[in-house]
């Protein structure tokens, strides 16, 4: 149901019914009695086709009216897009004297227009009345509307309240409001607004715009958006239907708009569905559908924000579908981030392909910016990565999943970094913090409590506006930390207190991002110094502390192709996180791609932390890794990790359960309490590494698939031209060996349990046989005289093939 203005009495200033009959502006006009509540002219009344005022005296809708279906889905317990409404009915507003409005005061001009006598009902959406022909006025009650044709030499430049009736409108010249202005009526399924190619809304300058329970929808080849705001504090578009029909136009243009909102709305078929030119906007329960270049994008066309963000965002319970696109434009994703400050939840991007099968369709694309999904969020069935994240940070976390994309997330450091979108010194950490951002955050909230009507409530109902606060919360990361515990293992929960929502708002408390810092507290990771819990914390280099990508708390990457987590320079760290069954062969048309599947690929990160993470069921390995950074030389040897994997299940991967390899120095690897168990090929495999290995486990390696060779390599770990310590850690049940040893650097082996089958549990390769410190060694020690057979050349080995990034 479309919420309904609302203000202290419900009384009306016109006696006006029978909407179909058309009695109106007759000879008898004499409206209500004197004293009836209606006359006092304080309220705002819905009228229909047989009844006086349908809202009761509790600010209610008569709910035996006639509904429209509503358009959308269910997504997360909650309707996605436009609600069923009350259908032929209209407002009728009290006299200006009677607002008590600060805005809209007792020079505030009330408009009622109606649709022209032509209007038929064909491409009407649900139910529009076919209006006879009635006697047209100035617009100044309902009795004598105007339509929208006899207001194109009109100024707006004062608080206006236009209130539409039932049927299809159209405008054909531009329409451009400066003041406060209310856009209205009570069901978008019974009042179309069609704009022919010279047609309009624009709202500029104003404090306030809004825009409610209208379908718009663009005639022939439109040439400018179908809804502009430009320097207005408050814009507001809810419960309304944006129809471009694929033109190659923006549906909503926000240029530098203080305050966006978009509520149960449905925006379809425009070039891009909401472009966000600088300020901030919260998008709830709305649904972007077909749009072909972009569902949302966020930017600032006067270049890289020298404070702050250039663009900033909150989506809750919303809805980017890229399906029923009329064409799809290259670099197509469902959102955009240039620069921008993103926050999603409970959201779901999806289904955006491109025009050809050579080409990419992105979930979510950013550049430059901080993004943050959690709750029960959705990236899947993309041709391209689910999320792109190049130059940004990133954290998804919750019960999100990311599944059968052509790669779930793709993060990549370029040499442009923030310089394209944000000026780079926002990015500096402190010496004292190497991950610290500096104060990025929202400007204050907007109380609107008293901007628009008195009463308790802006729309009766369920409260579009709830509370007095815009944003009405404590924070949109509640806690002390990014990580707010002891140390990266979460306890109960990653966010302290009962909920991340807790009691009845939206975000509890004063402000969006509150304090002074854009990441309460001094540290990417709580402690500050580097250990197991917190890889490198305390010794990244200042140009490595932006751009990372945390996955935390249940986060589900599955049944993507190539990669599930494909990072390339950037910093990464999952928690609680599953990433399975890539595959390189899909059924999709757009999918047919061949080679490796990994389910976490790093290539020179600058560091990776893995920490009860499941990596499972993948077709090419586990996790692949090239270039693991070294240890830093200013630290004490064994503080500066660079890949962490700790308390981690990999189990039965086709091609092996971790590789890493460096070509020149090596890198700085601890594996500590995880299993690696029924992989093929190898479990661990540590090519010119400086390693630590404690209180994990290697077993049941099984040859790579077709390959009858009974030498092929099946060992529990490899360490190759590699120096460190293994202790404590069962070996045990590898079909070839248990460990196989190729390098003439030191090796420590200490208390390792090494199986039923000795024999074969520990192989050297007698070319080059590393300087072995193994004191108290159980098992016989087999020399081979030539290297073992590897299966470097396999096809499920390899980096993924390059992807032609916009």
């Amino acid at each position: 149901m479309l919420p309904l203005l609302a203000a202290t009495t419900l009384g009306c200033n016109e006696n006006f019914s029978g909407f179909e009959e058309r009695d109106v502006g007759g000879a008898d006009d004499s409206g209500p009695e004197t004293g009836s509540p209606a006359a006092e002219g304080l309220g705002i009344c819905v009228y229909g086709a047989e009844l006086g005022c349908e809202i009761d005296g509790s600010g209610a809708l008569d709910e035996s009216l006639p509904q429209s279906a509503p358009v959308g889905e269910f997504y997360a317990g909650e309707h996605v897009g436009l609600p069923g409404c009350a259908i032929n009915e209209h407002f009728v507003w009290p006299e200006a004297g009677a607002l008590e409005s600060a805005l809209f005061d007792e020079t505030t001009r009330t408009i009622y227009i109606a649709a022209p006598s032509q209007t038929t009902e064909s491409d009407a959406p649900n139910h529009l009345p076919n209006p006879r022909d009635i006697s047209y006025g100035d617009g100044s009650s309902p009795q004598r509307p105007t339509t929208f044709q006899d207001l194109f030499s009109t100024s707006f430049d004062g608080p206006t309240i236009l209130s539409l009736l039932p049927g299809e409108h159209v405008i054909d010249t531009a329409l451009d409001f400066s003041g406060p202005v209310l856009f209205s009526s009570p069901c978008a399924a019974s009042v179309s607004v069609k704009l022919s190619p010279t047609g309009s809304l624009r709202f500029h300058n104003s404090p306030l715009a809004i825009v409610a329970g209208v379908s718009l929808t663009p005639l022939g080849t439109a040439i400018s958006p179908v809804l502009t705001f430009d320097q207005v504090d408050v814009a507001v578009i809810t419960s309304s239907r944006i129809e471009a029909g694929g033109a190659n136009i923006n549906a909503i243009e926000l240029r530098d708009v203080d305050y966006g909102v978009i509520g149960h709305s449905v925006i379809r078929g425009a070039e891009i569905g909401l472009n966000v030119d600088g300020g901030q906007v919260l998008v709830r329960q709305s649904l972007f559908e077909g749009n072909a270049l972009h569902g949302i994008k966020l930017s600032s066309s006067q270049g890289p924000a020298t404070e702050g963000f250039a663009a900033q965002a909150l989506l809750e319970r919303v809805i980017i579908d890229g399906r029923a696109a009329a064409q799809a434009l290259p670099g197509r994703s469902g959102l955009r981030a240039e620069g921008a400050l993103v926050g999603m939840v409970d959201s779901a991007v999806r289904s955006h392909h491109a025009a050809s099968l050579t080409e990419l369709g992105f979930g979510i694309d950013v550049r430059a910016s901080y993004l943050k999904v959690r709750g029960n969020s959705e990236l899947s069935a993309n041709q391209g990565p689910g999320l792109l994240a190049i130059d940004s940070r990133t954290w998804v976390a919750g019960a999100t999943r990311i599944h059968n994309n052509r790669r779930g997330i793709l993060a990549r450091r370029t040499e442009d970094g923030l310089a394209a979108y944000l000026e780079p010194e926002l990015s500096l950490p402190t010496p004292e913090s190497p991950l610290f951002v500096p104060t990025l955050a929202f400007a204050a909230n907007p109380d609107l409590s008293d901007t628009l009507f008195p009463g308790d409530m802006f729309f009766p109902g369920d409260m579009f506006f709830p509370g007095d606060m815009f944003f009405p919360g404590d924070m949109f990361f509640p806690g002390d930390m990014f990580f707010p515990t002891e140390d990266i293992v979460a306890q109960d929960t990653l966010f302290p207190g009962d909920m991340f929502f807790p009691g009845d708002m939206f975000f509890p408390g004063d402000m969006f991002f509150p304090g002074d810092m854009f990441f309460p507290g001094d540290m990417f990771f709580p402690g500050g110094t580097a250990g197991p819990y917190s890889p490198a914390a305390g010794h990244l280099a200042p140009e490595d502390a932006w751009s990372m990508l945390a996955l935390t708390g249940e986060v589900s990457v599955s049944g993507n192709l190539e990669a599930g987590v494909d990072v390339a320079g950037s910093g990464l760290l999952l928690h609680r996180t599953l990433v399975a069954n890539t595959r390189p062969i899909s059924l999709a048309p757009w999918a047919m791609t061949t080679g490796p599947a990994h389910g976490v690929v790093l290539h020179d990160p600058s560091f990776a932390h893995l920490s009860q993470v499941t990596l499972v069921d993948n077709a090419g390995v586990g996790l692949w890794a090239t270039e693991i950074p070294a240890e830093p030389a200013h630290v004490e040897p064994g503080s500066g990790l660079r890949l962490l994997v700790d308390d981690t299940l990999v189990v039965s991967n086709l091609a092996g359960g971790l590789r890493a390899a460096n070509a020149d120095t090596h890198g700085a690897v601890f594996l500590t309490r995880s299993s690696f168990i029924r992989n093929g090929g190898v479990g661990v495999q540590l090519k010119n590494q400086q390693f630590r290995i404690t209180s994990s486990e290697f077993m049941l390696t099984q040859p790579l698939p077709n390959l009858d060779n009974e030498d092929a390599s099946a060992d529990g770990l490899q360490l190759l031209d590699s120096t460190g310590r293994l202790a404590a850690s069962e070996i045990r049940r590898n079909e070839r060996y248990g460990c196989y040893l190729s390098s003439e650097h030191p090796i420590s082996l200490s208390e390792v349990i090494w199986g039923s089958a000795p024999e074969n549990a520990l192989a050297l390769d007698g070319s080059r046989p590393p300087r072995l410190d193994a004191p108290n060694l159980t098992v016989e020690v087999v020399e081979l005289p030539t290297a073992a057979k590897l299966d470097e050349d396999h096809a499920a080995l390899g980096a993924p093939q390059p992807l032609d990034l916009p």
